[in-house]
Order: C-alpha cells, then structure tokens, then sequence
C-alpha cells in the first residue's frame, strides 16, 4: 500500500476535547450526517488528556466518520492542535471544536469555497449562538457582548474579508502555513485564567504578517453550543478576564495597550479605567444582576488587561507591542 502523504485528501477537520464526553458526542453525530459529496476527508480528533468517558465517546464514532483519534496529555489546547497538524492530510484544514452543531453541508461549503477563491488562504463561516431555551434576551445581548462569547457574523455575500475569523468555524488552505504552528502560550488550558485567543493569533501572523488573504463563506455555517453553567455570573466573569488578558497579548483593544506612565508595572491611566469600572460596578451591585453584570464584565475585562500589561512587564513608557 502506498503511505498517504500530507495532502493527499481535499479535508482535515480538527477538533481538540477535553472532559466534555457529553458535547463532542452530539457534534460527532452532526459530524457524521455532512454531506461531503465526493470529498476525500478526515476527523481527527485530539483527545487532551480527558479523564471522563471522552475515550468511549471517540471509539464509538470510528464506525461513523473517517476518524483519526489522537491522545495530547499535556493540557493546553494549542498543544492539542499542534499535535493535530501533525498527522493532518487535508490539502484544506477546518478547525472547529467539540460543543458545535455544523451545518450539513458546512464541510463541502468550505471547501467549494476554498475552490472559488484560489488566492486565498484563510476561509471563516458564520458562527452562531444557540441558547439554553429560555435565556433573558438581555442575558444573551450581554454574554455576547461583554463577556465574548464566539459569535461571528457578517451582513456580506461570499468574498474577501477585512477583519480576522475567531470562534470555533475557520479553515486554513495548507499550502500558506508551512512551518506555522499554534502559539501554546495563549489559549484554553486546564485549570489556568488563560488568555484568551487561541486560533486568532494564527491567523494573525497569517493576515497581518504573511499577507494571507481571508474570505467570508455565509454558506458554511455553525451554531455555537452555549451551557446553561457557561451563563453563571461567575462563568462570565471569568470569561471577560480572559478576553482582557487576550486582548492585550494580541493587540485587539488599542485603548489598553498604548504607551503611558508606569505605575507597578502597567501604565497609570488603565489603573484609573479599572478603579473607575470597579466603582460603577460596585454602586450597580445593589441593583440585582440584569443592572451590575455589564458592569461587572467591564470590571472583570480591565482587571484581565491590567493583569496582562503586568505580567508582560512592559518597560516604563513603552506599548506593548501590536501585532503588525
């Protein structure tokens, strides 16, 4: 038999799990009812380092997908990808993760998709969220808002695209990421107060550094799963953290990264946007939790921006650098 080479199939999709045996069994089972055509595809699937029922879960889908299972021990779900892109054959690398409902057709969109736009290297569908039933309207408004919850969605028919996918639905032509690998600093890890933005530092150095062109693909669409426990005051708060410490390692948010007098290690003027959010959020607390939690998650995401500016050490005066 001839070895298969990297490649050799038109489609790797490349999810990462951990302890969430429940979630990836419903997104294998909408997995396995794509309609792909006559697409040469694979599902490789990067177990890091579960200790629930994750195992059984993959096995009984071996029957049902052309699955590639992989064991990553070490916590971290970059590491995880990492480990994915080592094995991957598809000349075109979808990523998603364990808790999305795909579209039927969301494989073969990419990758007509991928087709269509020869010059481009990066492709990014909808990604929507689904709500426990019965979510408050200004809950989901808030959780989507404040707290950045992956929801990505753009009024454009299928073409280029100016700003950088994020969320769990993008894809990644082979061919403009040789060498290229997920920063295993930043992202998902166990245990730990991340920051956050996992695959959006990839595709940074790809659209800003390397000059890899994205397209829009409205066709290709995913709804985000969102828990009941992932709308907890506490879980949002938590979330918003992170997103502050993501966007100051990755440059999103210019007012808190720009340069200014030090004071601790972080310029003096974020210190007075936190002490001034954690005042609002202190005088809404009263108020229940519909009045404080937008407050709170400004609170929270300045407190991830101060931690981070912090922890960088960024010298007196000076910006932490932003992506180019």
């Amino acid at each position: 038999m001839t070895p298969l080479i990297p490649g050799d199939l038109d489609v790797s999709v490349v999810i990462a799990t951990r302890n969430r045996a429940g979630l990836l069994k419903e997104t294998l089972g909408h997995l396995a009812r794509q309609e792909v055509g006559g697409l040469a595809w694979e599902v490789i699937v990067v177990d890091n380092g579960s200790t629930d029922h994750t195992p059984a879960i993959i096995r009984s889908a071996e029957g049902r997908l052309p699955l590639v299972a992989l064991h990553e021990p070490r916590p971290g779900k970059n590491r995880a990808m990492n480990r994915a892109l080592e094995v991957a054959r598809g000349s075109l690398l979808i990523f998603s993760d364990d808790d999305v409902i795909p579209d039927e057709h969301w494989v073969a969109a990419m990758a007509a998709a991928a087709d269509r736009w020869s010059e481009y290297g990066i492709f990014g569908g909808p990604v929507l969220l689904a709500f426990p039933p019965g979510t408050p309207a200004w809950l989901e408004e808030c959780a989507t808002r404040d707290a950045a919850l992956p929801r990505f969605v753009h009024d454009q028919a299928e073409g280029p695209l100016a700003v950088v996918p994020f969320g769990p639905n993008y894809a990644i032509r082979r061919a403009v990421m040789p060498g290229l690998r997920f920063d295993e600093s930043i992202g998902p890890t166990a245990g730990a107060a991340y920051a956050m933005g996992s695959e959006t530092e990839l595709l940074y150095r790809l659209m800003k550094r390397h000059g890899v062109g994205g397209v829009y693909v409205p066709a290709a669409s995913v709804h985000h799963v969102v828990q009941a426990a992932q709308l907890s005051a506490t879980s949002l708060l938590r979330r918003s953290f992170r997103s502050g410490r993501g966007a100051v390692r990755l440059g999103w948010d210019r007012r808190v990264v720009r340069a200014g007098r030090q004071i601790l290690g972080a310029p003096r003027y974020l210190w007075r946007m936190t002490a001034e959010a954690g005042v609002r959020y202190a005088l809404r607390l009263p108020a229940g939790r519909r009045a404080s939690l937008s407050a709170g998650l400004r609170f929270a995401y300045l407190l991830g921006c101060l931690h981070e500016r912090r922890s960088r050490g960024a010298a007196r005066g000076q910006a932490v650098p932003l992506p180019s």
